[in-house]
């Protein structure tokens, strides 16, 4: 298997800055592809074990395969401008120390594999890590990728608007470690790394860019930390769901065809509220685990859909706005929604089977089709222009609170389902209070309604067919005959 050892040790930086190291640049001359011919430099570099304060410089396509055993190698820095440059470092190691150590990428696609990387970054300011724009940079590491460094100084810091592929295991050593994602980060950071075990430190999500999740335990149980309201993440081919914890100090989007599962916390503890976003209709986000926070606003954003399935009552109190999509709650006990009022904008829908603990302000759409009924732990109240979608054979909605209709609100039944005339369907039963205001029934039929309020209150209809145009034509025509017989009496 393809190894590689990327070791970045990140020394704190001294009082009069990094010292510079002597750039090395790569020119092909030799036309080997060997890195120890030395006809292929610009000036001989220093021996593989002796280059901490080296930068190699490579503008040229060029392929490596530079097999080093097993031995460690140190470097200072790599930096791409140009080309593709591949290296196959067999089961070797390579160390990149210093400050500014780490690889840079300008322009190009480049690969590194060998045997494992160890990451040792002792500061967060560190100008190390790293850094790709105008292209990519790919690292595999067949025996995984060790987070070292000391207690919160164990960082690889990564930047740019490029794409970072990681594929191995992320694995911890001593202390653990933490991936930052620099504020200046507009890529993507593709984990590709099944089975990692690393569990101290956070994905530290500064930046705006994309991580996608290639495996479930692609991140170990790191929590993630997102602290930029363009920050995205997108469920791969491989990750379906991911137990890590969530820390939303802002919002975040999930994007991409792929549903994804949080089994994780969530904990909302942004001043200002947060804003969850599905970007694409056909993806589903489902938060299973606690959810917790009590300032600002929480936002359900987007053409998707987010699944609330867990007993959120006693820890999550935010006002909850769907703007957009489908808003599900699923949860068996508790409130899925905490305590605070939900509202449901016009362009939005709320669904499931579970429980809404707070006032609930329907602007939009109320879909019931659940055999397990929707239950509202306070007011239900539906604005002017909403709509009840339903079902056939759904269960009646159950309410601890009032129950009013505003103008025009309409009940819709679904087209897919069958429907007897004459039959009475339920759509809301209350333990006690007061209904107030009307709906009416929109499409081929048309209801006789029977509501009831106080104690053990409901609302139910008749279903009754509308006549067809045909009979409305034989209707008045018999009209107009009496009325003609009557005038030549």
């Amino acid at each position: 298997m393809i190894k590689t050892l990327f070791y970045c040790a990140f020394i704190g930086s001294l009082a009069s800055g990094p010292v510079l190291a002597d750039s090395f640049q790569w020119t092909g001359g030799a036309s080997t592809g060997n890195w120890l011919d030395l006809g292929n430099w610009s000036s001989p570099p220093p021996d593989f074990n002796d280059t901490d304060d080296a930068i190699f410089v490579f503008d040229t396509a060029v392929q490596m395969n530079q097999s080093m055993g097993g031995t460690t190698r140190r470097f200072d820095r790599f930096e791409f401008s140009a080309g593709n440059f591949q290296l196959d470092n067999g089961t070797g190691a390579l160390t990149f120390v210093k400050a500014v150590g780490g690889m840079v990428v300008s322009a190009g696609n480049h690969s590194i594999s060998a045997g494992r990387f160890s990451i040792n970054i002792y500061t967060a300011t560190s100008g190390g890590g790293l850094s790709v724009n105008n292209g990519s940079l790919s690292l595999s590491a067949s025996e995984g990728f060790f987070i070292t460094g000391s207690k919160e100084l164990r960082y690889l810091p990564i930047s740019g608007n490029g794409t970072v592929t990681l594929s191995g295991e992320l694995l911890e050593s001593t202390n653990g470690g933490t991936l930052k994602l620099r504020e200046s980060f507009t890529g993507k950071l593709i984990l590709d790394t099944a089975g990692s075990t690393i569990n101290l430190g956070k994905l530290l999500y500064d930046g705006g860019g994309t991580v996608r999740l290639d495996a479930d335990d692609a991140l170990g149980s790191l929590t993630i930390d997102f602290n930029n309201a363009a920050a995205k993440i997108e469920s791969g081919l491989g990750a379906r769901s991911i137990a890590n914890n969530v820390i939303a100090r802002s919002s975040f989007t999930v994007v991409g065809e792929y549903d994804l599962e949080v089994k994780g916390s969530v904990s909302n503890e942004g001043a200002g509220g947060q804003a969850v976003t599905v970007a694409e209709a056909a993806t589903t986000l489902r938060l299973s685990g606690g959810i917790s926070g009590s300032l600002g606003t929480w936002t359900k954003a987007g053409a998707g859909t987010v699944v609330l399935s867990g007993e959120n009552t006693g820890s999550w109190s935010q006002a909850i706005v769907v703007e957009e999509g489908i808003l599900r709650v699923e949860n068996e006990t508790g409130s899925a929604t905490g305590s605070g009022m939900v509202t449901v904008q016009a362009d939005a829908t709320l669904a499931g089977n579970g429980r809404v603990g707070g006032a609930t302000s329907i602007h939009g759409t109320l879909e019931l089709g659940e055999a397990v009924p929707l239950r509202f732990g306070e007011a239900l109240s539906f604005e002017e222009g909403s709509r009840i979608t339903l079902s056939a054979g759904s269960a009646p909605a159950l309410l601890e609170g009032d129950l009013s209709f505003g103008e025009g609100v309409t009940l819709v039944l679904d087209a897919a389902s069958t429907w007897e005339v004459g039959e009475t369907y339920r759509l809301f039963e209350l333990t006690d209070g007061t209904i107030t205001g009307s709906l009416t029934l929109s499409g081929s039929y048309t209801a006789v309604w029977d509501i009831q309020d106080g104690p053990d209150g409901y609302v139910a209809f008749e279903l009754q067919a509308i006549p067809e145009p045909a009979h409305w034509v034989l209707f008045l025509s018999g009209i107009a005959l009496l009325g003609w017989r009557h005038r030549r009496a």
